[in-house]
């Protein structure tokens, strides 16, 4: 819905006049198409599927690899997924079912190439395993780059009050850091060491981030104030491991665990409210909003 303005030029060669027109629009309401989700029906195949608003299930395109991550955009009609060790990063354009370009996986030490995907201002980032933050338009041009330090690579990301914070990992030790980029100029800022594992970077304000993440098997929440970079502990969830998270609301997070799910309030003083009881491997579904 808006308005916007039209503008109309008549000229006679010499003189000029210009003219804007306004045209008001009513967008039509949004339609459910369908539920896309992304399934690994053997260890080196990847199906993407569809639940219509019949509930019948059904494949519209099978990939070869493994999977590591996937994205969807429904305003240029593709589903990005990109695997691990075997699968290469595609996109699928969904009005012809088909695959409109590729990057090729260039893993070859048995550790993954591909790490976390992430949609945003109308590119499509791939982290991947030679320190390399990429962003892509959904036509398949590289335009934007952030570089880690030697041998870190991003594992978790996002684009946040004009800055790109991401979870790097060193490539021997995997441990733990967070390290920031301004997005204008991809140019980097700082890294510090963490003693956490992001599980999922969610939006809070304009200099906060909520953060995911588990230590050693614990599932803890954090305030991410990353203009001065530090923490602050909101939560934890004893004896339970965050295995994914999905923002339902500009308040409000479902939170998977090994064991239940949860819905996180952020602006309640007991933010954290059981959903109902759960049971799942780490290895299996997650949650997609």
């Amino acid at each position: 819905n808006g308005t916007y303005y039209l503008g109309i030029t008549a000229s006679d060669g010499v003189n000029s006049k210009n003219y804007f027109v306004p045209v008001y629009v009513n967008g039509l309401p949004r339609k459910l198409w369908g539920i896309l989700y992304v399934s690994t029906p053997t260890g080196n195949s990847v199906e993407i599927r569809k639940i219509d608003t019949l509930m019948q299930d059904s494949i519209l395109v099978s990939l070869s690899g493994d999977f590591a991550s996937s994205e969807l955009s429904s305003k240029y009609q593709k589903l990005f997924v990109a695997g691990a060790q075997t699968g290469n990063f595609q996109a699928i354009d969904l009005s012809t079912k088909s695959i409109s370009w590729s990057v090729i996986n260039q893993s070859n030490n048995g550790s993954p190439w591909f790490y976390q995907l992430h949609f945003i201002d109308n590119l499509i980032y791939a982290s991947t395993q030679d320190g390399f933050i990429s962003g892509y338009t959904p036509n398949g041009m590289r335009t934007k780059v952030y570089t880690l330090p030697t041998s870190w690579h991003g594992v978790k990301f996002i684009e946040a009050g004009g800055r790109l914070i991401a979870q790097v990992e060193d490539v021997p030790t995997s441990n733990p850091q967070i390290a920031q980029f301004y997005s204008s100029s991809a140019s980097f800022i700082s890294q510090q060491e963490v003693q956490f594992k992001v599980v999922e970077f969610c939006p809070y304000n304009s200099e906060k981030n909520l953060i995911f993440a588990n230590i050693e098997g614990v599932g803890r929440i954090y305030e991410f104030n990353f203009l001065p970079h530090s923490f602050n502990e909101v939560t934890e969830i004893p004896n339970q491991q965050i295995i994914d998270v999905a923002q339902v609301s500009s308040e409000k997070y479902l939170v998977l665990t090994n064991q239940q799910v949860y819905v996180y309030d952020r602006n309640q003083t007991i933010g954290l409210m059981t959903l109902n009881t759960a049971s799942r491997k780490p290895d299996g579904p997650a949650l997609l909003a």
